[in-house]
């Protein structure tokens, strides 16, 4: 017999809105469609911060609803420490908004957040409600 124990962020993980947002929609509420179908692929290998400039830079196709950043954070998770780094690559607050201005509506990543660890919610209510 094998025993598994994970916290929720491991593997694929869904941030939804009321997680951060009091009346902000719920896992159950964010349609399916948006979890399947075509994606792009980006790697940033040196970038520290993503930017807007960062993103264009990426040539990313018209009509591309789904992104997955693929970073130096990757390179964080091979020796299997269990170490936090709160200085992992994220995306900033600008970024965000480039990114829903294109709309772009999955966004995924290597690490555990898409923003800068002292951040505060500032990026995920960007992607999550662009009115914010």
């Amino acid at each position: 017999m094998s025993k598994l124990t994970c916290d929720v962020h491991t593997g694929t993980h869904i941030e939804a809105p009321l997680h951060f947002i009091p009346d902000g929609s719920s896992v159950t509420q964010i349609p399916l469609d948006i979890l399947i179908g075509d994606v792009f692929v980006a790697y940033i290998p040196l970038a520290n911060v993503i930017t807007p400039s960062e993103l264009a830079s990426l040539e990313i196709p018209s009509g591309i609803e789904r992104l997955l950043l693929r970073t130096r954070n990757s390179k964080l998770w091979k020796d299997g420490n269990g170490i936090f780094y709160p200085d992992y690559v994220a995306l900033t607050r600008a970024a965000a908004q480039w990114i829903v201005e294109r709309g772009i509506k999955l966004l995924g990543v290597d690490y555990l957040s898409v923003e800068v660890y002292s951040d505060q919610h500032r990026v995920l209510t960007k992607l999550c409600c662009p009115e914010a």
